[in-house]
């Protein structure tokens, strides 16, 4: 447990913009039906210069997931998205979001 990251106001006001920026992203995407409230799971990777996050499938029945940057340099990271569906035409497209400080 962590309480002083999860008893924070702060954490909670987040939580909250997580799952208003959820929602709004399913409304704009077509999504119809969705639940009054929506659970957020948050968990915190630590990361030093050189670190790097082994690709992962999120198809765990979640509405969506996605990952906020407190900390890091301008042009210095990127986040690729692939298409879990193969590399062959025509699937195989990869996009690469840059991250920077408080970007969801």
């Amino acid at each position: 447990t962590w309480p002083e990251l999860y008893d924070d106001p702060k954490f909670g006001k987040l939580k909250r913009r997580i799952a208003d920026l959820a929602r709004l992203y399913l409304q704009r995407t077509g999504h119809k039906n969705l639940p009054s409230t929506f659970r957020v799971f948050v968990w915190v990777e630590v990361y030093r210069s050189g670190d790097a996050k082994s690709p992962k499938a999120r198809t765990d029945g979640a509405y969506v997931t996605g990952s906020y940057f407190a900390a890091t340099k301008r042009n210095t990271l990127k986040v690729g998205f692939e298409d879990p569906r193969g590399i062959n035409p025509p699937y195989g497209k990869t996009y690469n979001h840059p991250a920077y400080p408080g970007n969801i």
